[in-house]
């Protein structure tokens, strides 16, 4: 339920994209906001490893501390950068 939620939120970015970059004249706004939603999804695509990394049962001791202030920084990242 939580994925569908995500992929919602990000919906919106994608329709100028889709709409807006038909026409013949270029603009940098669209570019800006495919890179932008490129960067969204490496940050997604982290997270989930991050996640799937701190379920192992075979990780090492002494990275289960930095591997869980990594998943706190991606889990809280919007309240700390904005």
């Amino acid at each position: 339920f939580g994925s569908i939620l995500g992929n919602l939120g990000s919906f919106p970015r994608c329709v100028p994209l889709w709409v807006g970059a038909r026409g013949v004249e270029f603009d940098w706004r669209h570019l800006q906001m495919g890179l932008d939603s490129n960067i969204s999804l490496v940050r997604h695509v982290a997270a989930a490893a991050l996640l799937w990394a701190s379920g192992r049962h075979d990780l090492p001791s002494p990275l289960r501390l930095p591997l869980g202030g990594l998943l706190a920084a991606a889990a809280y990242e919007g309240f700390l950068v904005g």
